[in-house]
């Protein structure tokens, strides 16, 4: 006698699901969970000790391999003689991942500031940092900036000259990935002249990294200038710190700084072709000029749009975490021109807040706060869901206690709604790099298997 077996799944949902939740039943196999829309506070999962030791690291970043599932945190180590850039690989699900990797380590250079995004297509991350050659002659520092290609398993790829001129410096570099073109675009801000003089223009530039089958990652041959060269266009005024997001669904980009001003400093961007095609004609938008300091901007690409937040002062000199979007169509900012409220402790200040977006919460926001008293800084985080003008909830704790301070923080999410902050923690008298797990709302579906004759 034959008989037929089948497998139907079953999906039990439960009255704690949120409503309009998407649940697809597909024959055969089924995963474990089946992500519910966020809803409320997230759960802070395990604490990861990512590096501790006798002397201070600070300054962490990271990024989300969606090839392994995992994360790169990569930081800088401050040591008697130089300050070098180390990284370590994180599981998913908070695991160490083979040793510390030895990014940049020269022995007597200084080696600071790094920024790291991921290529899935390769599996291969390029970390970007500024570093001090240290000439033998007045004024004996010379800041250029390096990039090294770190592989998804912990080895180290190609080293590559950014920008190296002796009479200019280089600060604060950022990269993103573009997926459509596997390239990186790195970011950073130029100071034009010699270390140590007085009154120096500083730029925003540009350089593509694109793939090469046969020769690996190689750059373009040409700096991309994103704002005015000394004497030539725009208002005199320094722009400083940059960031940079990636938007796929335009094969475009959000490069956005700070415009240093008197009395204050606004936040302004540009949105551009990822071939920086006409980046310095292109006319800057404003994201915030507000009253007072808007400054630190970080952003993220989401959905045909961009969030943009920086920290926000008042007028008794604390600072807020505010946000604008930025829409993908014109790439003009949208909502209010002060931009909404992310974070406003009443007794502390908000500060120092990175970006990163994931498709179950939207965009997960991570800061610094600091009541300017006796109680020590944390890092707590918040979310804004992608075409909101407001946080979907209060902000939630993610590390931090009385006896000790975090701060420097970061974050990069998974598709599957889990987010990864790192920050620097001094709980050992020093700081140390440390990692929290942000833990996505998961419904679990039982699988209930039926024989049919």
């Amino acid at each position: 006698m034959n008989s037929k077996r089948g497998v139907l799944a079953v999906l039990v949902v439960g009255l704690g699901v949120v409503a309009g939740a998407l649940v697809c039943a597909v024959l055969g196999v089924v995963g474990p969970s089946v992500l519910a829309a966020p809803a409320g506070t997230p759960v802070i999962g395990p604490a990861v000790s990512i590096r501790t030791d006798t002397i201070d690291n600070g300054e962490p970043v990271v990024a989300y391999n969606s090839v392994r599932d995992e994360y790169l945190a990569v930081w800088e180590d401050y040591n008697a003689t130089e300050i070098a850039i180390y990284g370590q690989r994180v599981s998913s699900d908070g695991q160490l991942v083979g040793s510390r990797i030895t990014i940049a380590h020269y022995g007597t250079y200084t080696c600071t500031q790094p920024a790291v995004a991921y290529s899935p297509a390769l599996d291969q991350y390029l970390v970007a940092y500024t570093s001090d050659s240290k000439p033998s002659s007045p004024p004996y520092h010379d800041y250029d900036l390096i990039a090294r290609v770190v592989n998804g398993d912990g080895t180290l790829g190609d080293t590559l000259l950014i920008r190296a001129y002796t009479s200019e410096q280089t600060w604060h570099p950022a990269v993103a990935y573009n997926s459509q073109d596997d390239e990186f675009l790195v970011v950073w801000e130029i100071e034009h002249g010699p270390y140590g003089s007085p009154n120096l223009r500083r730029d925003i530039y540009a350089r593509r990294v694109y793939s090469d089958a046969a020769l690996g990652w190689q750059l373009t041959t040409g700096l991309c200038v994103v704002t005015g060269d000394p004497g030539s266009g725009g208002d005199g005024r320094d722009r400083v710190e940059p960031d940079v997001a990636y938007n796929a669904a335009r094969n475009e980009v959000l490069i956005a700084y700070t415009r240093e001003i008197t009395p204050d400093r606004d936040v302004l961007g540009k949105v551009v072709p990822t071939d920086l095609v006409g980046v310095f004609v292109s006319s800057e938008i404003t994201i915030s000029a507000q009253t007072y300091d808007q400054s630190e901007v970080a952003v993220a690409g989401g959905p045909d749009e961009y969030l943009a937040v920086w920290q926000n002062e008042d007028s008794s000199g604390a600072f807020d975490v505010y946000g604008r979007r930025i829409r993908g169509s014109d790439g003009l900012p949208l909502g209010s021109d002060s931009g909404f409220v992310i974070n406003h402790f009443l007794l502390a200040s908000s500060f120092a807040p990175e970006v990163a977006y994931g498709p179950v919460y939207g965009y997960m926001v991570a800061f610094q706060t600091d009541d300017g008293g006796a109680w020590q800084d944390d890092v707590y985080g918040n979310y804004i869901r992608v075409g909101q003008e407001a946080p979907d909830d209060i902000p939630f704790f993610v590390d931090g206690g009385m006896s000790s301070s975090q701060q420097q923080p970061d974050v990069a999410c998974a598709p599957y709604g889990d987010c990864f902050f790192v920050d620097a923690d001094d709980h050992t008298g020093d700081y140390e790099i440390d990692g929290q797990f942000m833990l996505a709302y998961h419904v679990f579906l039982p699988l209930v298997l039926r024989n049919y004759p």
